[in-house]
């Protein structure tokens, strides 16, 4: 059984952190301005022995297959600069500058990133650690989910799956699983992966290596089954035929 594993951090925090150089954490790990809610706070914690330069920024985050992210004025947030001393901590409050418009939810990441000590000479860090905390805003409380396993498509020599989500608030994937299955329908090879969010409005691409199809097309299979599982909007399946991912084209 071939196995694949992302980190959970993705579908937590989207960290970017190198583990040998992980100093901050930060409580909790999502916020949510829901309606009601015009304001949260975040703590942020420096775990290490040497004082930290941290930037503060916000990011607006959408979907189109994969996450995209650009700067974002649309939320209040400060301090935007701070320095955090040895296992110290401090709160960084961010809040709507206007009341949340519409039942779809709007999604945003804070990013809080350790600045490079230039003056150090001891240790050079040349590149910015950063934790990515999701922030949600808006989306109606009684809204239903809708979401679906919706497609199957090639690009170059990458197979992927999509999921969508037509529904007005996010959903997380807890798990995502492809089973090659003979003409019985009998499992004879699958592979897992885990840790993502599929936003409102949006779809994200799970692709398939060129070493994995090939695994998964071994031994003369008949369908793929392709199932997600959410942690809070229950489950989805869809069966490919053999054809349509092991006998394609490859460019």
């Amino acid at each position: 059984m071939a196995m694949r594993f992302l980190s959970m951090c993705s579908l937590l925090l989207g960290c970017l952190i190198p583990a040998a150089q992980a100093a901050l954490s930060v409580a909790p790990t999502q916020l949510e301005l829901g309606p009601g809610q015009r304001n949260a706070s975040l703590q942020v914690r420096n775990t290490s022995e040497q004082s930290r330069n941290i930037q503060v920024l916000l990011l607006r985050w959408t979907q189109d297959g994969k996450d995209r992210y650009e700067d974002s004025n649309e939320l209040a947030y400060f301090p935007k600069l701070l320095t955090l001393n040895a296992q110290s901590s401090r709160t960084i409050r961010i809040g709507l500058l206007q009341a949340a418009d519409g039942d779809q939810e709007v999604a945003y990441r804070l990013a809080v990133r350790e600045l490079p000590d230039l003056s150090s000479s001891a240790s050079p860090v040349n590149f910015a650690s950063q934790i990515r905390v999701p922030v949600f805003v808006g989306g109606s409380e009684d809204a239903g989910t809708s979401w679906a396993i919706s497609e199957l498509q090639q690009s170059g020599q990458q197979f992927s799956v999509t999921i969508s989500n037509q529904g007005s608030q996010h959903i997380r994937i807890r798990e995502i699983s492809v089973q090659a299955h003979d003409a019985d329908e009998h499992a004879i090879n699958s592979l897992q992966a885990s840790g993502w969010r599929v936003l409102a409005g949006g779809r994200y691409d799970f692709a398939l290596t060129p070493a994995e199809r090939a695994s998964l097309c071994a031994n003369n299979i008949a369908s793929l089954l392709v199932t997600a599982h959410s942690q809070d909007a229950g489950e989805q399946s869809r069966r490919f035929a053999r054809v349509d991912v092991c006998l394609a084209p490859t460019p």
